[in-house]
């Protein structure tokens, strides 16, 4: 089996302006990184015509096959936006990893239920609507499988745990005007784009931590110094140094 990598996966996704939401335990995941980590990466994608010809041309990117057992590579399927349409649940794997498909997850009405409490979050260079924590809770309650039901407790914790200590965000502005006056500096990516035109104006801070890692932004000189202080910390944890990794 292929070890996840979910961050080509999601690229393809949003090259290709899929509208979709992260669910289950990635997601749960994301908000709670002490949670077992998961194999797959589940996704609920709008099911309108047009999106879904944009999910079927992402997943011919992908190459993306059907995952059947004992048959690591998968099976080659020919598909279409109306195709896709027809099946409730795609098994899928590709050379990034496995992933699966799922139009309206248990406890749930779809993507248009989904994505009204989604958050989008950074996965590597990539912005990415991740499903509410509870309402992972909601669909895995509502599943009842005994994989489900097995995790359930840990999902409570996280939940309350997340209740009593809400994500610190950090205003993306000092960094937007950094960018804008540096463009020859820090090379141009998407996700750099949004928060430099102004669209994306603020990220939780363990989020804006990946972001400076992966671009090579010192944030001395930006952010305050006590906003650097708890981007320091929460580098620490992560094992990085954002103050040894670029150009200042």
């Amino acid at each position: 089996m292929t070890e996840l990598d979910p961050e080509p996966i999601v690229a393809a996704f949003n090259a290709r302006n899929v509208d979709y939401v992260v669910i289950g335990m990635f997601a749960a995941g994301v908000a709670d990184p002490q949670l077992p980590p998961t194999a797959d990466i589940d996704f609920t994608p709008s099911a309108t015509a047009a999106n879904l010809d944009r999910l079927s041309d992402a997943l011919r990117d992908l190459n993306a096959r059907i995952r059947v057992s004992g048959i690591d590579d998968g099976l080659a399927f020919a598909h279409n936006g109306a195709s896709l349409a027809g099946g409730g649940i795609w098994n899928l794997v590709c050379p990034h990893g496995e992933f699966d498909l799922s139009f309206v997850p248990s406890g749930t009405t779809g993507y248009d239920d989904l994505v009204t409490h989604s958050e989008r979050r950074v996965i590597g260079g990539e912005l990415v609507p991740i499903a509410d924590l509870a309402d992972v809770v909601r669909s895995k309650t509502a599943a009842g499988r005994m994989k489900d039901l097995a995790v359930l407790p840990l999902l409570a914790d996280a939940l309350e745990s997340l209740n009593e200590h809400p994500p610190a965000y950090m205003g993306l502005r000092p960094l937007a005007e950094r960018l804008r006056s540096n463009r020859n500096v820090y090379r141009s990516t998407p996700l750099l784009d949004e928060i430099r035109s102004g669209t994306l104006t603020a990220l939780r801070a363990d989020d804006l931590v990946s972001v400076l890692y992966t671009s090579k932004i010192d944030p001395v000189g930006i952010f305050t110094t006590d906003q650097v202080e708890l981007l320091d910390r929460l580098a620490s944890a992560q094992s990085i140094d954002l103050h040894r990794n670029g150009l200042w």
